[in-house]
C-alpha cells in the first residue's frame, strides 16, 4: 500500500449531512366543516421531486386535505411546514410563493379573461429548480393553447380549460403542484394527454400530489399513495406495493 493510499485509509469519513426536510409536510391536520369534523390529525410528507397519490372513496377528505395544503381551508387543528419551516394558517398566496400551486377541481378558469391573460395572470419567477416556465413554455407543453390565445375561457372544451389550469399552475414556477382530479370526465385521448404532460413535470423534478379516480394510470404514475378513509390516514405506503395488493384495494377504495 502507498504511502498515499495509507493515508486516505486512516482518513475518518466526515459526518453524515443531515437530511433534508420534506418539501411539504402535515402533522396532525384536522379540519372542520362547521360540525364536521373532516380530516382528523392526517400526517404527510412529500419530498423534493416526489409524487404522492392521494386517494379514497367520495367524501373521505381529499379536496380538504388539498384545500388545507394550500391554504384555502384553515386547519383548524396541527401543522403545515414547507422546507421544514411553519407555514400553518398562511394564506394561499403567501403558500404560492414558497412553490406550492394548485390545479383545483373544476378548474377554475377566469371566464371573462383570455387564455393568455388566465396565463399571465399567475405568472411569477422561479423556483429554485433551475428553469423557469413561461409562456413559451407552457405553450411548447400544451400546443393547443397556442391556436387558442385569444379565446376567453368560455369557449375552450373541457380538455383545453384543464390544460390551461395546468399551465396557469406551472407559470408561478412550483415546486409542487397539486392536482385534483385532473383528468376527471375528460375524452381518453385528453386523458392520455394529461398524464403525459404529469409524467413530463416529474421528470424534471417538479413534486405532485396527484388525487385521481384512474388508480392504475395514478399508481403506475406515482412514487407513494396514501389513503384516506373518513379523514384518517389508513394507508400510506410505496404505490407499487399498494397497485400489487388487490385485497387491500377492495377494503379501502372499493375497487
Amino acid at each position: 500500500m502507498t504511502g498515499d493510499m495509507m493515508t486516505q485509509a486512516r482518513t475518518p469519513a466526515g459526518p453524515a449531512p443531515p437530511p433534508l426536510p420534506p418539501l411539504l409536510a402535515a402533522r396532525d391536520l384536522h379540519a372542520h366543516y362547521g360540525g364536521h369534523h373532516v380530516l382528523q390529525g392526517i400526517d404527510l410528507d412529500i419530498a423534493p421531486g416526489e409524487s404522492l397519490a392521494l386517494l379514497g372513496r367520495n367524501g373521505m377528505g381529499k379536496t380538504t386535505t388539498v384545500r388545507t395544503l394550500i391554504g384555502l381551508k384553515p386547519a383548524s387543528h396541527g401543522t403545515i411546514l414547507i422546507d421544514g419551516r411553519s407555514a400553518t394558517g398562511l394564506p394561499p398566496h403567501r403558500i404560492a410563493r414558497l412553490g406550492v400551486a394548485l390545479v383545483p377541481e373544476g378548474r377554475g378558469i377566469f371566464h371573462n379573461l383570455t387564455v393568455q391573460e388566465n396565463l399571465y395572470v399567475a405568472a411569477r419567477g422561479g423556483s429554485g429548480l433551475g428553469h423557469r416556465w413561461d409562456l413559451d413554455r407552457v405553450l411548447a407543453l400544451f400546443p393547443r393553447l397556442a391556436e387558442r390565445l385569444d379565446s376567453p375561457g368560455t369557449r375552450l372544451s373541457g380538455g383545453e380549460q384543464q390544460m390551461l389550469a395546468i399551465g396557469r399552475a406551472l407559470m408561478t414556477n412550483p415546486r409542487l403542484l397539486l392536482l385534483d382530479e385532473a383528468t376527471e370526465g375528460l375524452a381518453p385521448r385528453v386523458r392520455g394527454e394529461i398524464w403525459s404532460v404529469i409524467r413530463t413535470l416529474k421528470a424534471e423534478g417538479v413534486a405532485t400530489v396527484i388525487v385521481d379516480k384512474d388508480l392504475a394510470q395514478v399508481l403506475e404514475t406515482c412514487d407513494r399513495a396514501a389513503i384516506l378513509v373518513k379523514g384518517e390516514l389508513a394507508f400510506s405506503g410505496r404505490a407499487a406495493a399498494l397497485a400489487a395488493d388487490r385485497a387491500l384495494q377492495r377494503r379501502l377504495l372499493g375497487v
